[in-house]
């Protein structure tokens, strides 16, 4: 020991083991247990190296962001020179949109250990999040060009080219999704499809992710039949009425089913890239959904309040199960100014576990709920054709809305999914689109400020063009 130098404590058996117990629970995913176990540690021994770092981490697992950040900014400074804690601190920091603070400790993560590959991955996806797209794409390069094999870097770098529009090489390496086991592909004996004309054969299409995947990526099957002999859709049931509308489609069946004639397989949102799809063939031939020609009759009754009114349909919130839903969805109650507008009605049209919402705000008397009528998505693309406008946040109806042609007006969360790009007011998938973006991570203020003054706007129109008189 040097002259001065303060003489390490010698770490206790018992609390090796504690730390150990934890980071076993923590990489099972039982943060919670991994916290008591933890919190033991730290009774026990207070300064153990590392504690607080994976403290932080579990904290993040569990979405309690601020605890987080409190756990690694002590971890990062009992040890300032510690590159990791850094870069799990600009995680975490990004997650609560903090920005500026995840950049600033990611660049000093990198500046601490630029051989390391996993501080600029975080990077990189801390400022594709930031909207720095270019710096983003360099982030991971550099990642890549350290540790090639780093399947998680290789598909944020595919969506980071979605992002930039390069489509030729971001549909190739969206082909990464099967590598990061969140999804697994149908299982299939028929032979993959290379995208090859092969007009003598029957061509089997699975669904895969999220049903605004599914609406999203349908409208390649008019490409894929002109290939191809027969295109069979198998998807989830709620689908089936509808996808049997779109074309190209022959024939829709259940994701588990067998069918005579079939000869090929692919994963639905494979089709971009084994079309050769490029962002110039956006939007493509619109619309290619289209409603049922006899609607569920519970939606006539409930239309019936629209009568004369300019008839908005609201959507706050998608599925609960997808993990950043959380921020891209909105309160019900901030829905309720559109209804203060002359001449609006607004109605639902959510469904499941957030429609209960609506009940709980005792809303009903100003929101007509159709979400009881929606027996799949048929009936929704039915309610979504008698709406003047849909008004809503990032789920799956936007994605309805808009391949069915109807005019829906998207709220944005600061940092959206690839598919709504960056810095723009319009969709090239979907051209009656309109997109109102937070200005900053949870300003949902100003996107909806300013889509009400929108909707008065368009309302006033709407009223002056009624009460004109008609033409002789």
């Amino acid at each position: 020991m040097a002259e001065g130098e303060t003489p390490r404590r010698e770490i206790p058996l018992e609390a090796r083991r504690l730390f150990d117990q934890g980071a076993t629970l923590q990489r099972a995913g039982r943060n919670a247990d991994a916290l008591a176990v933890y919190e033991n540690l730290l009774r026990a021994f207070p300064d153990y190296p590392g504690a607080f770092h994976n403290i932080g981490i579990c904290y993040r697992g569990l979405r309690q962001f601020e605890a987080g950040i409190a756990a690694l900014m002590r971890a990062v400074e009992e040890a300032p020179a510690n590159a990791q804690s850094w870069s799990s601190l600009g995680n975490i920091l990004k997650d609560a949109g903090r920005l500026d603070e995840a950049l600033a400790a990611h660049e000093r993560a990198v500046a601490l250990a630029p051989q390391l590959a996993g501080v600029h991955q975080n990077q990189g996806v801390a400022l594709r999040e930031a909207g720095m797209l270019r710096e983003a794409l360099a982030a991971l390069d550099r990642c890549l060009a350290i540790d090639a094999d780093r399947p998680e870097a290789r598909w944020d770098r595919a969506l980071t080219l979605l992002f930039l529009e390069d489509y030729e090489a971001g549909w190739k390496g969206y082909e990464e999704r099967w590598t990061l086991g969140e999804h697994k592909p149908a299982t299939s004996t028929l032979p993959k499809w290379d995208g090859s004309p092969q007009p003598d054969k029957g061509l089997v299409l699975t669904t895969e992710q999220g049903y605004g995947d599914a609406l999203m990526f349908v409208r390649f099957c008019a490409e894929a039949r002109k290939r191809v002999g027969k295109v069979v859709l198998a998807c989830k049931p709620e689908l089936h009425r509808l996808f049997r509308t779109v074309p190209g489609v022959d024939l829709v069946m259940p994701e588990s089913g067998k069918i005579a004639g079939a000869h090929l397989h692919a994963q639905l949102l494979s089709l971009p890239m084994l079309l050769g799809h490029r962002f110039s063939d956006l939007p493509g031939p619109m619309p290619y959904l289209f409603p049922p020609v006899a609607p569920n009759p519970r939606l006539a009754q409930g239309l019936a309040r629209g009568k004369e009114r300019f008839k908005v349909g609201i959507v706050w919130s998608g599925s609960v199960s997808f993990k950043g839903n959380a921020t891209r969805r909105a309160p019900l109650d901030r829905f309720l100014r559109f209804a203060e507008i002359p001449g609006v009605q607004l109605f639902s049209l959510q469904k499941r576990q957030p429609a209960d919402e609506l009940k709980a705000l005792k809303g009903e008397t100003l929101i007509a709920d159709l979400g009881p009528a929606l027996e799949d998505f048929a009936d929704a693309a039915a309610a979504a054709a008698e709406m003047d406008l849909i008004l809503m946040t990032d789920s799956a109806m936007a994605h309805l809305g808009g391949a069915l042609g109807r005019p829906v007006w998207v709220l944005l969360q600061f940092a959206p999914d690839w598919r709504w790009f960056r810095d723009r007011a319009d969709s090239p998938w979907y051209p009656t689109l309109r997109l109102f973006r937070q200005p900053r991570p949870g300003d949902w203020d100003s996107p909806f400020e300013a889509a009400h003054r929108a909707l008065a706007e368009r309302v006033a129109a709407w009223r002056a063009e009624e009460r004109s008189p008609n033409p002789s």
